[in-house]
């Protein structure tokens, strides 16, 4: 029988709840379960970001469980159950080499409820850490009985536990999480939690992170969202752990298209926070600092000034979705920097180069396109798109062909690109993701008209009548229910039901149709 060297024996002893440490340092099958002693799941550990939180985090004695680093595990004092079933990593094991046998799994997650708390978060902890394991199941159990109490009486590490059990378990969704709570309790009490200052800047972090991880989840409850905003002030977090926790939190204000319904106030307040705090982090993060409210037409020119300097002296360290982000912002400002579009007119090029997905490929046509609003044009690069279209006719255009012309355009502008292989390996997701594919064709379209329209002399091969048909299917016909009060809406889509429901509430608030221009 193999059995785990000394050292990690005495690091799990020191980790886990006595009755499993014993166990597994002689049951063969820990090398299924703890194999994350020696191997880390490389999309959350060797992330730099979330091994500090998670070091920050287990510094705190609520929180020994998160340390990513098992074998230099303090010797810290852990609850200790004599009732932790030691058969539950056996069940695990029989799990994966039997998919069928469920029984002795549910058998052993049933007496759950008995652990000591810290040694249940342990143990979800080394599961979600194991690419091997598929422990959907047992977080479940955990999130189920965190979440169907009452949320007002969980203590503030148990909430952020919670919250963190939703980050482990990545895919929840929101109508799976209804089934436990009410999504709108648990932001309450998060919104609660922050102004309270009850939650350290790693723990605001950890809650941001865990709402990320519900599909179709918007924090769109006004009581979080000023917290939130609240939270902006980044004078208490440590400068190693400060880029982390402003784009966190910046994240989930803007997630879902929510920073709509907040008030100018409130971002320009923001705008003016991160004025102060732009030379302290990096030159990416600074960049989202910038942008954060320029989708409202919102921004702070002294902020844009500082920024701008930076990009003069640091370009070269920026990446695709930077370039992206840039771009955007220039497009919609009114304080345009003609150094910082010059400037990223030559970076396309170099993302261009360097483009080793699909995705890159569809941010280098976005900020080409970005960058036309402001008549500047890398015609070099342009050129090779418009070009990738020479047989393409108007008679072939449709929605459901465009996945297939964008895999013959991918094809063809990569035909020389150094990366060609890796992109070209990643064709398939445009069979996935109608977006990308509809952008790759549209903002080529795009390209082509703008280039026509200010004159800008390039000789390529994209027929006018291809690009008119490609922008012809986006573009959306005014519903007739907009003129009929009695025509049902309920077969529109999400935006031109919104259109149509604001245009009844003007009409009935003012009286009648006439008076709506």
């Amino acid at each position: 029988m193999f059995r785990l060297p000394l050292p990690i024996v005495n690091s799990l002893q020191r980790a886990l709840p006595l009755p499993i440490a014993s166990f597994c340092a002689n049951f063969p099958a820990h090398q299924l379960f703890l194999s994350t002693c020696a191997r880390r799941d490389a999309a959350i550990v060797d992330n730099d970001h979330s091994r500090v939180l998670f070091t920050k985090l287990a510094q705190k004695n609520d929180y020994k469980y998160l340390d990513p680093d098992i074998h230099n595990l303090p010797n810290a004092e852990v609850e200790k159950s004599n009732h932790l079933p030691p058969n539950l990593i056996r069940a695990i094991k029989s799990r994966e080499e039997n998919p069928r046998d469920n029984l002795s799994l549910k058998n052993e997650l049933d007496t759950f409820k008995n652990w000591a708390l810290s040694a249940q978060l342990q143990v979800g902890f080394l599961l979600h850490m194991n690419e091997n394991i598929h422990s959907k199941q047992y977080l479940t159990k955990l999130i189920k009985v965190l979440a169907s109490g009452d949320l007002d009486s969980l203590k503030s590490h148990e909430f952020i536990a919670l919250l963190l059990l939703i980050y482990f378990r990545r895919d929840m969704t929101l109508e799976e999480f209804s089934e436990y709570a009410d999504i709108e309790k648990l932001q309450t009490v998060f919104g609660n939690l922050l102004f309270q200052k009850k939650l350290s800047p790693e723990e605001i972090v950890a809650g941001c992170l865990g709402f990320k991880k519900i599909a179709g989840c918007g924090l769109n409850l006004k009581i979080v969202r000023e917290a939130l905003y609240e939270s902006l002030d980044s004078r208490r977090v440590d400068q190693d752990f400060k880029d982390f926790y402003l784009v966190t939190i910046m994240t989930a204000l803007t997630r879902g298209n929510m920073i709509f319904n907040d008030a100018e106030i409130s971002i320009f307040k923001a705008l003016k926070i991160f004025e102060k705090d732009v030379e302290n982090v990096s030159i990416m993060t600074a960049i989202k600092m910038m942008s954060f409210g320029i989708s409202l037409g919102l921004d702070n020119e002294n902020l844009s000034e500082k920024v701008y300097k930076r990009l003069a002296t640091e370009f070269e360290t920026i990446n695709g979705k930077d370039v992206l982000s840039v771009t955007n912002f220039l497009s919609k400002t009114t304080n345009v920097d003609e150094l910082a579009v010059n400037l990223m007119r030559g970076e396309v090029s170099r993302v261009f180069e360097e483009a080793e997905s699909v995705g890159d490929i569809g941010d280098v046509l976005k900020s080409l396109s970005y960058l036309a609003i402001n008549e500047v044009y890398r015609l070099e690069v342009s050129k090779i798109f418009l070009d990738a279209f020479v047989d393409v006719l108007p008679s072939e255009v449709s929605k459901k062909c465009l996945p297939a012309i964008s895999k013959k355009i991918i094809a063809r502008v990569t035909e020389d690109h150094r990366n060609r292989d890796k992109i070209l390996s990643g064709l398939d997701i445009l069979d996935k993701n109608f977006p990308l594919a509809a952008t790759i064709c549209q903002q080529s379209a795009a390209l082509c008209f703008n280039m026509r329209i200010d004159k800008i002399d390039c000789d390529h091969s994209m027929d006018m009548d291809t690009a008119a048909a490609i922008l012809k299917l986006s573009y959306k016909k005014i519903p007739l229910q907009l003129h009929s009060p009695q025509m049902s809406i309920s077969g529109l889509d999400y935006r031109s039901r919104q259109l149509v429901n604001c245009k009844r509430g003007l009409a009935h608030f003012l009286g009648s149709d006439r008076f709506i221009g």
